[in-house]
């Protein structure tokens, strides 16, 4: 992609959300980085037109020793 912005800057937002939009210069890129997944819907919302959007990823964002070997039953202990 040539055109990448990052929202906001923060230290190990839990999401990382990649939204590819159509652009008369190509493809736009735009990378959203935030806490709580409710929280997406209003970071499409601001736009770009969500008419133009290609494709949206969304991945954790997160990558600590700590969750490396967590399970599904050990976290449900927690």
């Amino acid at each position: 992609m040539s055109n990448v912005v990052v929202f906001p800057r923060s230290i190990a937002p839990r999401w990382r959300a990649e939204i590819v939009y159509r652009s008369d210069l190509g493809p736009l890129e735009l990378i959203h980085v935030f806490e709580e997944i409710e929280d997406l819907a209003d970071l499409i919302e601001r736009g770009p037109d969500w008419r133009c959007m290609i494709s949206c990823e969304i991945a954790l964002n997160r990558s600590s020793k700590e969750f490396e070997t967590l399970t599904v039953e050990q976290a449900a202990k927690l």
